[in-house]
């Protein structure tokens, strides 16, 4: 499965994946996952996390070296469930902008 088919996934049972709502946990086994696929020579062509990252950046206005996980969690001023709920309506969103500029869906 690609990158933003785990991230949908993630989003849908967050307890099968990392044991609760947590931002930080998520943005962890996201990396982590993506390193699997890049350590086991897995081309995944999405490049979703860094797609979500330059979205979240100029949602926020953020031109900072802090990834998307630390900027949900200061706007949701370090509350974890609700950082991780903030990330779900940014997916969306990113995802309806995504559909917009191109067309298609990202998630497979």
């Amino acid at each position: 499965m690609n990158l933003d088919g785990v991230f949908e996934q993630l989003l849908e049972k967050p307890g099968i994946y990392i044991g609760y709502p947590s931002v930080t946990r998520a943005f962890a086994f996201l990396r982590g996952y993506a390193s699997a696929l890049d350590d086991l020579g897995i081309k995944d062509d999405s490049l979703v996390l860094r797609e979500f990252q330059d979205y979240v950046w100029n949602r926020y206005g953020v031109n900072a070296p802090v990834n998307w996980a630390g900027i949900f969690l200061l706007y949701c001023f370090g509350n974890e469930v609700a950082a991780f709920e903030l990330m779900a309506e940014l997916w969306r969103e990113f995802l309806a902008t995504r559909q917009e500029s191109d067309g298609s869906s990202i998630v497979s």
